[in-house]
Formats: C-alpha cells, structure tokens, sequence
C-alpha cells in the first residue's frame, strides 16, 4: 500500500484529533509538488534521461532568507562541468522553491504543534500526578478507596504502559478491560468523584498515545517525502536539507515521559513492595534500622541475634548484635501505620500468635532456653507474665461458667419437677419455661428422666395429634395445613405457636419433610414432600388475603395469559390445595381453611 493511504488510514484509526491533522504534514499535495517540478525540468532541458546519459550529479544548498523563506540553488558537484547554459536553465525552476518552501512551512507549524502540546501533556501529566497524590495519601477519608487506587497503579505497571515501545492502545484497553472485569472501579466508596479521577487518567494516556503516533507518524512522512523528492527528479537535496530540518524526537517518546509516568504517578504511591523485611517478605513492622541504614522487622532481628549472626544480611556489615531498643525506627512505624494499616494489623497478628507459640513452648519445656540478648530480652518477661495471668484468668472463668450452668441446670430441673402438671396445662408458663432454656442452649425435655415427666407426656401427644390431623386433612388440602388451624383445633390443649414449633423440632428426625413453610403472610405446617411452584406460591398469598382466586384476577392483576392461569390452578385442585365453587357461570378457587372458617 502506498504510504499517502498508509498515513491516512493511520491518522483515522488512531482517532487522531481533526484540529491536529491541519498541523500535520500534507504528504498527497507535497507528491504532487514534486510531479510538477519534474514537468518543470523536462520543460527546461533537464529530463530525467539528460541527467542519466550526462553522468550529471546535481544537489541542492539552501539558505533562509530574511522573510523566513527557504532559498535553494542548485549546484553540480564538479564545478567544472557546469555551463553557463545550464547555470541559466536551472535559475528558471520555480517550483522546486515552491515544493521547498510548503514542506518547510508545515515542518514549521509541527514543530510549533510538538513544542506546545509537550508543554501542555507534561503540565496534565503534574496536575494528574497531584490528583493521585491526594487520592493514595494515608490522610485519604476512605483507606478502602486508597488501597484500590494503589491496586490501580500496581495494575498499571504489570501491563507495561511505558512510553517506549508498549505504550499503545491495545495495551491500555487491555488494561482498562481488567479493571472493569474484576470490578475495580465499581468498587470505590465514593464512586462518582473517583471514577470521573480516573477517566481524567485514561483521556490523559489516550492523548499521549495519540501524541507519539502522531508525531512518529509526521517524521516517517518528512522523510519520505525528501526521498521521493530526490528519487523523482535526480537531484539531491536530503542531506542538505535535513540540516535546516532537523526533526527533533520529541521529549514525551523518549524513557523522560516514562519516568514521569512512574515517578510523577506511580510511585508517588506508596509501594509495599519498598517497605518489606528482606527476610520474611512481609512489612517490616515494627522496623529496627541497624546502624548501616538497613531495617528489617523485629521478629526476623530478634532470630538473628538468637542465632548469633552478627552481620547485615544486605551489606554484610558486623552491626546486628549491636541493635537495641534505640534501633527501634518509630517514625516509620508511624508511616506505615498511616499507609499500610491492613498490613500492619495482619503483621501485628503474625507476630503476637509467633510469640504466643514460642512461649507456650518454653513453658512446657520445648523451646529455646538459651540465654536472651540484645532485643529478644525486650519482650520475653512481659509476654511470660501476661502468658501466665492469661492462663489463669480463662482458668478460673472456665471454672466459674461451669459452675454457674450447673447451678442453672439444678435450678431448672427443679422447677420442672415442682411445676410439672402446671408446665403441661399452662401455656404462659410452659412458652417461658422453654424461652429460658433455649436463651443458655439447654434442652428441656432432655434436663431429666422421661419418666413422670407431664410435659415430656405433653408434646408426645401433640406430635400424634399433629400427625394424625394433618394425615386426615391431606385430601382436603394436599398437605398443606395453615398453622392458625391447628392452633384452633387443639385449643383445648392450650397449645401455642411455640410448642407447634417445638414438635416440628421433635417430628424431623423422623421424617424430615415435617416443617413450618411461610407463603405470602401465612404460615403452613407441611408433613409431606411438597414442591410450591412460584406462581402457586403467588395464588397462596392471593387466596390467603381473601379467600379465593379466578382465572380473572390472574390475567387482570399480574397480567398472565389464560392458559398460565387455567393451568396453574387446576394443578393446585388436582394437588388439593385449592376447591373449585362452580356458580351461574363464575369459577371460583377456594382456600380451604377460609371455607372451614365460612
């Protein structure tokens, strides 16, 4: 494909902005300049074929003149061939000045193009990197918000949006794709504003991918155009000329604008990756800094001096064993603290469950008795003392909660057998006898013997009942008996919700499809291996607020169709759970608890 098409088809995918293409090199206009200054030659007597059989070796020197024009003179190299014919044949090209003169016109208005908009993405790229600044800083509202900005930029880097050979749009919409695959932007405490800090983020590398493209794209076409120049007409004008176009690689292609990126954005971040222990890989926290300028965390120096290794692990400096309490860095305790919190907190875990085992260790005689020096003797006595008063603290409040639940026991047991007739026949009574033992997790059908137990007696008999009553209506109501039901025919029984409940609890192990299902605002006890459709779920509510249900009320009130409707309710007749009232044309679904209620 020929490189006018190239440029063009380049310009439009890279979306390259329209007020930029008029600062841009007009390649097709230049290749036709330079057609009519071969015409111009061939007019003059200096065709192509004059130029080949004459050995003639032609070349341009250019000066600028005040107006700011260029001014080229044609030249042989070897002064001495040159006629006086000649010498006036080439005077009277013009065109060759003015293809010169456009191409240095528009080499001109890039370098003005390049020089403004430089100053204009570096100035963006500062105001961004101050955005993010206060976005990741530890003073930041939202500690959540600040840790996904640093997973953000970690992000970032691991997609490799350097400026050099990487940075293109592929790579950034990559970039983009995975943060909303993971969900990263969505999840900002404060969405709104950190979304619309991101997008000014996103435009900004947009703009400097466009930048590059297009200025690299604008330097293949000035020389391309030179050579086509010299290709078409024989005279050579590219050294010469380069010199007084000399394209500049702009600041922004080079590793400057990379290290801008890494060090005006992203490291202005804080990284964990810079404040980790050498030897464990974790923070370093709390950060003892050796006289060589080294930290390392405190656990990981302690088992240093234990094992009597007296040089840096980094610079090999005999400076270990003289670490102490003064080595102990509380400024950058403070900092990590404010940056790094959830890392600090699950350090501070580590180390505190580290130091628990170790004591637990020594005090049943499996650990280090050697001699404790140098920061090892900071801790050892306290964390002994607090081991042994925690010891005995959760001792002695072990022994007194057994102690009380025992109490408790006793005290429930003989309520239970003092009150044993009133616990059967006084439902007040018995609902808060069981709400009292279920408060301390104590079964009271299992606190004592079966035997003369009234209210063990009780509950046996109403899971019969409960049996027997629900086996007896399942032809009426396929199974599903409204719990309010059975509440009314065991009145007598001065049964409550409770104890329903409590047989449910008792009936289980039997038969596991014994349970209280809620459908709409009522309540159901099912003995059988039911499966509630959604839309029957749907008719329950309906015909439990009023009664009953029609194939009309469907299709008005939830917009079913006809055969929805008709189908749904005649599986539930065929299943029992509804009855079918017939009358002067009008079908009605019944509930059957409202027509034992009618």
């Amino acid at each position: 494909m020929k490189f006018g098409k190239t440029l063009e088809r380049a310009l439009e995918e890279d979306q390259i902005p329209p007020e930029w293409i008029d600062s841009s090199i007009h390649y097709k206009p230049l290749k036709k300049s330079i057609n009519r200054v071969v015409d111009e030659m061939e007019q003059v007597g200096l065709s192509r074929e004059y130029i080949e059989d004459g050995n003639l070796r032609l070349y341009y020197e250019f000066d600028r003149e005040a107006s700011g024009l260029l001014d080229p003179t044609l030249k042989f190299e070897d002064d001495k061939e040159e006629t006086e014919s000649i010498r006036n044949k080439k005077l009277e090209l013009t065109n060759d000045r003015v293809f010169f003169n456009d191409l240095y016109a528009q080499y001109q208005s890039l370098v003005k193009f390049n020089t403004m908009h430089e100053a204009l993405l570096s100035d963006k790229v500062k105001k961004i990197a101050m955005l993010i600044t206060k976005l990741t800083d530890s003073s930041n509202r939202s500690k959540a918000d600040m840790y996904l900005w640093r997973n953000i930029f970690n992000l970032y880097v691991e997609f490799k949006l350097d400026l050099k050979s990487h940075f293109t749009m592929k790579n950034l919409n990559k970039f983009v794709k995975h943060l909303n695959d993971v969900k990263l932007i969505k999840s900002f405490k404060h969405s709104k504003q950190n979304t619309k800090y991101f997008d000014q983020f996103y435009q900004l590398n947009v703009e400097l991918i466009q930048f590059l493209n297009f200025s690299n794209l604008n330097t293949i076409a000035i020389r391309k155009i030179m050579k086509k120049f010299d290709k078409h007409t024989l005279l050579k004008s590219s050294s010469n000329l380069a010199k007084i176009m000399t394209i500049q690689k702009s600041k922004l292609s080079t590793s400057t604008i990379e290290q801008i990126i890494s060090t005006d954005v992203v490291r202005l971040v804080p990284q964990l990756d810079d404040y980790l222990c050498p030897i464990c890989f974790t923070i370093a926290y709390k950060p003892i800094r050796l006289e060589c300028q080294h930290f390392f965390c405190i656990r990981c120096l302690i088992k240093l001096q234990r094992r009597g290794e007296a040089k840096c692990p980094m610079c090999r400096e005999p400076v270990v064993m003289k670490a102490t309490e003064i080595n102990v860095d509380h400024e950058l305790i403070e900092y990590m603290k404010q940056n790094f919190p959830e890392e600090v907190k699950k350090k501070k875990r580590a180390n505190e469950k580290e130091v628990t085992d170790e004591t637990l260790a020594m005090a049943y005689g499996g650990g280090d008795k050697c001699l404790k020096l140098g920061l090892s003797a900071l801790d050892n006595h306290r964390l002994r003392s607090y081991n042994e008063l925690g010891q005995s603290l959760i001792r002695q409040k072990s022994t007194e909660l057994s102690t009380q639940l025992s109490l408790f026991k006793s005290i429930l047991l003989n309520f239970l057998t003092e009150h044993n007739d009133e616990l059967s026949s006084d439902l007040e009574v018995r609902n808060k006898f069981i709400q009292t033992c279920s408060m301390v997790g104590i079964d009271p059908l299992q606190i004592y013997g079966q035997d003369g137990n009234k209210m063990q007696e009780f509950y046996c008999e109403l899971c019969v009942r409960i049996i027997e009553y629900s086996n007896a209506m399942r032809d009426l109501n396929g199974g599903l008996m409204p719990v309010e039901q059975f509440l009314e025919e065991f009145g007598k029984m001065n049964v409550t919700y409770t104890d329903i409940e409590k047989c449910v609890e008792m009936l289980r192990p039997l038969n596991e499809d014994v349970e209280i299902v809620r459908i709409g605002k009522r309540e159901y006890l099912k003995n059988f291996h039911i499966e509630i459709t959604q839309d029957q779920n749907v008719v329950f509510e309906i015909a439990s607020n009023i009664g009953y249900v029609s194939v009309r009320m469907l299709k008005d009130n939830l917009g079913w169709p006809s055969y929805r409707a008709t189908s749904v309710l005649d599986g539930m007749v065929s299943s029992g759970y509804l009855w079918v009232d017939r009358f002067k044309g009008k079908v009605l679904y019944w509930d059957p608890a409202w027509i034992q209620k009618v």
